[in-house]
């Protein structure tokens, strides 16, 4: 699939808007990933994240991606 820049910039900007709000830390790691599995099990970079703050980061995402 091939998708014009002007088509992924906004996503993605708004995608890393979404990590400064909810990982602030995410910057600071070396080729950082987000894993559903790591999201959901307290795992990796959400080791130690409440489960409160894991929700609302997913439901963020999900919500902008959804637009």
């Amino acid at each position: 699939m091939i998708v014009t820049e002007d088509r992924w910039q906004s996503p993605e900007a708004e995608l890393k808007a979404v990590l400064d709000r909810r990982v602030p830390h995410w910057r600071e790691v070396d080729r950082f990933k987000v894993y559903g599995t790591s999201l959901r099990a307290c795992s990796g970079h959400f080791s130690g994240v409440t489960v409160a703050r894991r929700i609302a980061f997913r439901d963020s995402w999900m919500d902008m991606g959804a637009r």
